[in-house]
């Protein structure tokens, strides 16, 4: 594991001894001691790697296997972490090999599952868990309703209290429940961004659009010159566009109305107070944004978007055949796959979205998703106390959050960190205006009941694929709220 290359042990601490005068926590006792060990990554499916560091050793192996860190002495406390698969799974393994050479007799277990099995793959090992004692889910506030409310989750207060989580990372209190902490988290994105060849619009004339009918006429023009305008990997994963979306919505709508929608079409679905809900999905003021997806598949995105990967997506934008992509606001992986900027200067600009209905705080200009990327601990762990100290490693470790939550993952930190520990320009910028330009609120993607995340998800891929009217797709997402409600 190596240390951040910008940042000296002397300048870390002097950041450290800064922050914490102005009341941000930070572990420089624990990035003093940072292992030297080896990194293990795996590179392709099916792979295999084993690194040896001091005091351990680690086994990587393919998505949906298992890695375990194991630690030298007898007589260990043994807790197992499971999250997704990949980027996650091996940020974990590192922390934990991280932790472990700092107290001896502990063995994690790393274990990871498919994105796109997440909700499944929680809900079916919650029964006899644990192992695991650890788990990850993002689908926040709706799998509230099958983590928490049966009593699988543990409620954490104290911990907030004793490592004073509260005080580090403010916004974790949009995700209590019952006014309680159960969910743990170590950093944030949001959906999302436009990130576009400012090369091609310096050599084209074009400014950086603010409304849509300027999007649409640069779109226009880049269609005559044959260049695709803006790429998406919907394939991939579709959610990505239902926050797309949710932007939309959650902008043309006041707050209050914003949370009517998801309420009554989430925790509310299968109640009575569902026959009273204050909107429909055919309301004119959904319809509408169904029409903005149709509207966008025709003037902005190239054609075929639904069957197109990110892989393709972010071939098509480093290459030069396409002009803009649209993501979430990981702007570390973009910077990265279209080349560092060897071939084009790289810029980015929030999505189009509505103008904001109802108040902003000052100075922010536009509502975007917020997700947090929480993990939560299971009530019938053997050992609660020692999953909070590892977890504390990931949310107050300001090494942990600089290294791999930010410069390696491009994620949004959990804590405030020093300009300087962030490695890239760009991902600094993605940085300040999280914290500074935007007001956020749930993605209907993770706030819509579960029995209906997926029908919807399916009827705007209907309207981008051109199989379903805006109209259409309304009609029936109501009729399948209305069966799944029971009225």
């Amino acid at each position: 594991m190596s240390e951040p290359k910008k940042v000296g042990r002397r300048t870390f601490l002097n950041y450290a001894i800064t922050a914490v005068a102005t009341g941000v926590i930070v572990g420089t006792a624990t990035y003093l001691a940072t292992p030297k060990g080896g990194v293990g990554t795996v590179t392709a499916p099916g792979a295999t790697t084993t690194v040896t560091a001091p005091g351990a050793t680690t086994t990587v192996t393919a998505p949906g296997a298992t890695t375990t860190v194991t630690a030298p002495g007898a007589g260990m406390k043994e807790i197992t972490v499971a999250a997704l698969a990949g980027g996650l799974t091996d940020m974990s393994t590192e922390i934990a090999k991280y932790y472990m050479n700092l107290n001896p007799g502990v063995k994690i277990n790393v274990e990871g599952f498919p994105e796109a099995t997440m909700n499944a793959e929680t809900i079916a090992r919650l029964p006899t868990a644990p192992p695991p004692d650890i788990l990850y889910n993002s689908t926040l506030p709706s799998m509230n309703e099958k983590i928490v409310k049966p009593g699988y989750a543990l409620c954490v207060d104290e911990y907030y209290e004793k490592y004073g989580w509260d005080k580090v990372n403010p916004t974790a209190e949009r995700f209590k429940v019952d006014e309680h902490y159960y969910w743990i988290p170590f950093g944030y994105i949001y959906y999302g961004n436009i990130y576009y060849n400012k090369t091609m619009f310096e050599e084209k004339g074009f400014e950086v659009p603010k409304t849509m009918d300027e999007l649409y006429k640069i779109c226009d023009t880049l269609k005559k010159q044959d260049i695709l305008p803006m790429v998406l990997g919907y394939q991939s994963q579709p959610e990505w566009f239902f926050n797309h979306f949710s932007v939309w919505v959650m902008n043309a709508m006041t707050p209050d109305e914003f949370k009517d929608l998801w309420t009554y079409y989430g925790p509310k679905l299968k109640t009575e107070e569902f026959k009273n809900r204050p909107i429909k999905l055919t309301d004119d003021i959904i319809v509408n944004q169904l029409k903005l997806v149709a509207e966008w598949r025709d003037k902005v995105f190239a054609p075929g978007l639904t069957s197109m990967t990110s892989e393709n997506a972010v071939s098509l934008f480093a290459s030069g055949k396409a002009a803009m992509l649209t993501w979430g606001c990981w702007i570390g992986y973009v910077w990265e796959a279209s080349g560092k900027e060897e071939k084009f200067k790289l810029g980015w600009f929030p999505i189009l979205a509505p103008t904001p209905r109802g108040a902003l705080r000052p100075g922010r200009t536009q509502r975007m998703c917020l997700y947090a990327l929480p993990f939560f601990i299971v009530k019938k762990t053997k050992y609660p106390d020692l999953c909070a100290d590892f977890l504390n490693t990931f949310m107050t470790n300001p090494y942990v959050q600089s290294t791999f939550i930010v410069n390696k993952m491009g994620w949004l930190p959990g804590v405030p960190l020093a300009e300087a520990l962030i490695e890239n320009s760009h991902v600094a910028s993605v940085i300040k205006a999280y914290a500074t330009q935007f007001d956020y609120d749930y993605s209907l993607a993770a706030a819509l009941a579960a029995e209906l995340h997926d029908p919807f998800q399916a009827e705007l891929g209907a309207i981008l694929s051109g199989s379903s009217t805006p109209e259409e797709s309304a009609k029936r997402l109501e009729e399948q709220a209305k069966r799944i409600s029971g009225i």
